[in-house]
């Protein structure tokens, strides 16, 4: 918003209004800045600068398919509360101050000060007040934890920017830069090792259970059972042998977690919409 030669609040048009009070995922009731809650599930990333501290989604093009996929910086908000585990990984290892990024690297041309603040610290004030320490001690280990900017004026070699400002004069005008589906999985003692195509084992075809990432959740899911098994114990294995991997997610020994994710999406992160209907696979 600082950027914007002109900073007049943009309307928010009838269709949007409109498009977003059918939304089934309905928002909250209120938010920081006084913003009709019921626009934000359909506030792109770059759409509606002006209006602060609600959750937004991705892709931040206009003319791109509607998801409700969220930015980074809110990913990063939630994460401040629920620790890097997911709810698989929770299953075994209990939540700690180690388990919460403290800083996350910044090259100073991308840093704003007020933004940062504002995205992971004033927003976050309902859930990180005093008042609330004898509730998060009853969460079974989550809490909040400030993350903080390290700004640095080195740039990454292959950043948009790096590419740019290594090229030529005469060339730079001429590079163009896409994003690829190509990607490489690796561990340094070979636990992982393979090659993705948009996100799926190379060689193998979409929709395909032999194609799955040992990083998806399908994966993760068979290695949960496979460790809960050999550990014997009977608490893990109920956890981790359900139906479908919702019903995993919902299971009793991750009632913390869901507690707290509960009350972030209400509390702090205004208009999280979530994300349904693709956890109804099985084993």
């Amino acid at each position: 918003m600082a950027a914007q030669d002109d900073p007049t609040p943009w309307q928010i048009p009838p269709s949007v209004a409109q498009s977003s009070s059918s939304s089934p995922h309905p928002p909250p009731s209120s938010t920081p800045d006084s913003t009709n809650l019921a626009t934000v599930p359909t506030l792109l990333g770059r759409g509606y600068f002006s209006h602060l501290g609600v959750v937004r989604r991705k892709p931040s093009r206009a003319d791109a398919p509607p998801t409700a996929s969220k930015s980074c910086s809110d990913k990063l908000a939630l994460k401040q509360c629920t620790s890097v585990l997911s709810s698989l990984t929770a299953l075994f290892v209990a939540p700690s101050p180690g388990l919460y990024l403290s800083s996350v690297v910044i090259p100073a041309s991308q840093y704003n000060e007020a933004g940062w603040k504002r995205c992971f610290e004033t927003r976050m004030n309902s859930v990180s007040n005093e008042d609330l320490r004898d509730w998060w001690a009853q969460t079974g280990g989550y809490g909040f934890y400030v993350l903080k900017a390290e700004v640095t004026e080195k740039e990454f070699e292959f950043s948009r920017r790096g590419i740019v400002e290594t090229a030529s004069e005469e060339k730079r005008k001429e590079v163009k830069m896409t994003a690829s589906n190509l990607a490489v999985a690796w561990t340094l003692q070979g636990g992982v090792n393979e090659a993705l195509v948009g996100g799926v084992r190379q060689g193998r075809k979409a929709f395909d259970a032999k194609g799955a990432s040992l990083m998806s959740r399908r994966r993760m899911w068979e290695t949960a059972t496979q460790i809960a098994a050999a550990l014997g114990d009977g608490q893990l294995t109920a956890a981790v042998s359900k139906r479908t991997y919702d019903e995993v997610k919902q299971c009793r020994l991750l009632e913390g977690r869901q507690r707290v994710k509960a009350k972030v999406r209400m509390e702090a992160l205004k208009g999280w919409a979530r994300n349904t209907g693709d956890g109804e696979f099985s084993l």
